[in-house]
Order: C-alpha cells, then structure tokens, then sequence
C-alpha cells in the first residue's frame, strides 16, 4: 500500500513538471528569455507611464473626454503606421528598429517628466506626447509580434505569445500600483523618469541579443506584396476576418479600461492616485491566470471557441458595470481581464497559424490596425459615453455589444462549418 501511495506521489510529480514544461516551453529558448527579461521591465515603465500621464490629465482638466482623447491619441497613429511597421520587420532588422523606437520612447517620457517638473505643463503639451509615444508603439507592435516564431519557431509561436502576455500582464500588476504610490509620493515627474529609464534598458538589451531566426533564408518577404494584396490574403480566409471582427468589436467597446476605471475610481468610489492604480492591477490580475491558461494549452484554437470566449468576456463586463460595491466591481475586473486575454491571445495565435513567414508582418500590421485603431476610436467614445450616461453605465453597454457580435460570429460559423467542413488555409496568390 506505501509503495503505490509513493508510486502515485512521483507519478503527479512527473505530471506537474510535465505541464509546468509545457506551459513555459518558450523559456528553453536563450534568446526569447533574454527577449522577456527586457520586455518586462519595459512593460512595468510602460504601465507607469501610463497612469501617471492619466493622472496627470484628470489634474489638468477632469474630464473623461480628455482621456479618451489621450487614449486615443495613443492608439490612433496604429491605423497609419502598423502596416508600415509591419513591413520594415519582414525586410530589415527586427531587433534593431524595436531598440530605435524604445530609445525615441524613452527620450519621450524624459522629456515630459522635465516639462512637468518645472510647471509647465498644458494638456497640448500632454496630448503630443501621448501622440509620439503611440506613433512609435504602433511602428514597433506588429514586429513585436512576428519575432515570435524567429525566437522560439513556428511549432511555439501560440506558447510565445502567451507567455508575452503574461510577462505583459504581470508587469500591469505591479506597475500601477508602483506608478500610484510614485505619484503620490514623489509625484507625476518621478514616475515618467523611472518609465523612461525601463525603455531605455530594453533598447540597450534587445540590441545586445544575438541576431538570427530559426527561419530559413528563403523565408522573406515579398516586396510586392503590397497593402491591398494583403487585404486579399485576410478576406480569402474567413477564420482571419470573424478573428479581427471581434477584436475589433472587444477592443472598441471592452478594453478601454483606463477610462472607465480612473472615472469609477475618482467618481464613483472616491479614491485617489493609489487606489486607481491598484484598481487598475486588478483587471490585470485576471489576464495574468488568461496568459497562464493559454500557454499551457500552447495551440490555436478555432473561431467558434474564439468568440464563445469573447462572449464570456462580456458577461464579466456586464457583471462590472452592474457591481454596486469596490470589492464586487474589482473581481468583475478581474475575470474581465482573464477572458480578455484568452480571446485575445486566441485571436493573435489564429492568424500567425494561417499565415505565411514572409507576409506575417504585414498581416500582424493590419491586425494591429485593426485593434489599436478600435481603441483609438472607442476611447472617445467611451469617454463621451461615461460623461454623458456614468462609467459603469458605459460598461454595460460595452459588455452587451460584445455579445451581441460574439453570438452572431458563431451562429455564422456553425452554419458555414453544417454546410461546408473547414479546409485548411492555403496561401493564394498574391
């Protein structure tokens, strides 16, 4: 009997070192560790960037219009720049043109931290900034994500992005909270300055790292595979276009978060730097255990599941804007952050598997377009929508769209699938 209960104990050892392998598989890779190292201490200068540039416009003005504008100023240069971005990572140096635009990143947030600890600081000041800042992040986001499989390879690209995530996710935990206590503490300049300095690590690390790819020399891109032949690529394979459609969908009315939260935090409960910036942590705090999820699973998932996962996510964000106390409103965040990355990672992982090496840049571009765009236009919205009818109110619409469009990409798709089995994509003609 002691000898089985000792069998039956190293067999579930066997087992979680088995699935703790699997699930952080990507981190065997040299190169992708050393790749995540400096993404998330970017990632924590990202977040502390983040709240404190808000903090600073609720200061300033109060509004929720304001930061939709910021917030939108920040996504909206993706809808013009991704694609290029997208393309110089398929032709030229990854690595190079990423350490680029941390520098001018960094170079950003050291700038406006001078600006703001002399007083001088005006909301234009703030919205150019925030419009640098997001012309440089849309160049550098599509490369971010077709590196992937130059890092890990083809077969770990769905793990890769996960674990991203997480990285991403986990760096949004911590960075809040520390930009909030940074900013009530020493204030807005304090906390810009240590988000300046985490950029200009990742610059100097990414550009340490070994060049190369575990892709072959006949995998580059064609350089007359232009923005329209793309756009046929994406409309021959419907599973890209139901993918783009809800993250469209999730990122115009669902992930504008920082709008939402700052006005609850500040109006609807009362807290102050601190407590908006933990507020903050909690959506992430979901998302983290969505990464986790998702790289253990380490594969790509079909459109119907895609969107069943969305739908989940706006019931969570329902839940949210109908959540009449703080501890009920934060666990709403909560789960809405772990569903919201799980459809996300989903929907990036189902394009890089039906996509080409050589195009995946410009692909992973227009995808980019697609969702910091939707943000970009939403946050104004959503800001316009809080100011007009409450935060929570905003919420709920939000949630109740998102599964609206979740229900009808999976009546379309389970009819198409009754009527016509899937195929495999096949790269057409470009």
């Amino acid at each position: 009997m002691q000898i089985k209960r000792s069998a039956n104990r190293a067999s579930e050892r066997v087992s979680i070192k088995t699935a703790s392998k699997r699930t952080f598989v990507s981190l065997d890779f040299r190169q992708y560790r050393k790749y995540a190292t400096g993404t998330f201490v970017m990632n924590l200068g990202t977040w502390m960037h983040r709240i404190a540039q808000d903090w600073l416009i609720l200061e300033l003005t109060g509004s929720g219009v304001a930061l939709g504008i910021i917030t939108g100023l920040q996504f909206a240069p993706a809808i013009f720049f991704s694609f290029y971005g997208g393309s110089l990572g398929d032709r030229y140096n990854k690595k190079k043109i990423l350490a680029i635009c941390s520098a001018v990143i960094s170079l950003s947030g050291l700038t406006l931290a001078a600006i703001v600890f002399t007083e001088n600081q005006k909301v234009w000041i703030v919205y150019t900034f925030a419009l640098v800042v997001g012309i440089f992040s849309a160049i550098d986001m599509p490369i971010r994500h077709s590196l992937m499989s130059d890092l890990v390879g083809e077969q770990n690209v769905s793990n890769a992005v996960s674990l991203n995530s997480v990285n991403f996710n986990l760096a949004r935990i911590i960075g809040p909270a520390i930009a909030g206590i940074t900013v009530s503490v020493l204030g807005v300049p304090a906390s810009l300055f240590a988000s300046s300095l985490a950029y200009a690590f990742f610059a100097v690390l990414i550009l340490s790292a070994r060049n190369g790819s575990l892709h072959t020399t006949h995998e580059v891109a064609k350089d007359d595979v232009n923005f329209f032949a793309t756009l046929k690529f994406i409309w021959a394979d419907k599973a890209i276009v139901k993918a783009m459609f809800i993250v469209a969908t999730l990122a115009y009315f669902g992930l504008n978060f920082q709008i939402t939260t700052a006005l609850v935090a500040v109006n609807i409960f009362g807290l102050g730097a601190a407590g908006y910036g933990l507020l903050s942590s909690t959506t992430a705090i979901g998302a983290l255990f969505g990464g986790l999820i998702s790289a253990h699973r380490n594969s790509s998932v079909p459109v119907v599941k895609l969107a069943a996962t969305a739908l989940l996510f706006g019931v969570w964000q329902l839940g949210a804007g109908a959540s009449p106390t703080l501890v009920s409103y934060a666990a709403m965040l909560g789960l809405s952050g772990l569903f919201a990355l799980l459809t996300t990672i989903a929907a990036n992982s189902l394009i890089q598997h039906h996509t080409p090496y050589a195009i995946r840049g410009k692909i992973l571009g227009i995808y980019t377009v697609v969702f910091s765009g939707s943000m970009a236009i939403g946050g104004p919205a959503v800001g316009l929508f809080a100011d007009l009818f409450g935060p929570q109110e905003t919420l709920m619409l939000g949630g109740v769209s998102v599964i609206l469009v979740s229900i009808v990409v999976i009546l379309i798709s389970l009819d198409t699938h009754s009527r016509n089995k899937s195929k495999p994509y096949s790269v057409i003609d470009l």
